[in-house]
């Protein structure tokens, strides 16, 4: 899964810091019964490009056979700070 979203991710629109910086998990991941669809909590500390996420959500629909849909929801964890120079 977390493949999946590191393809999709453009991240050379995010920012200046190095892609090792950038943190992301998968929180929450869970398929509705009734209407085949994927919901999944995903908490990171950098903002994904919005049309990043439907490219998530078509690489996930695309690799799991059967879902219906896919819903994700971003919670951001913190901030980049740089140190003040002296």
């Amino acid at each position: 899964m977390k493949s999946l979203i590191e393809n999709a991710v453009h991240w050379n629109k995010i920012g200046k810091h190095s892609k090792d910086s950038y943190i992301y998990s998968i929180e929450k991941a869970v398929v509705l019964k009734e209407t085949a669809a994927l919901s999944m909590d995903i908490r990171l500390n950098f903002i994904i490009p919005f049309s990043d996420t439907g490219r998530i959500c078509n690489a996930i629909k695309n690799e799991i056979s059967g879902l219906q849909g896919v819903n994700i929801i971003i919670y951001m964890i913190m901030l980049f700070s740089q140190k003040k120079k002296s």
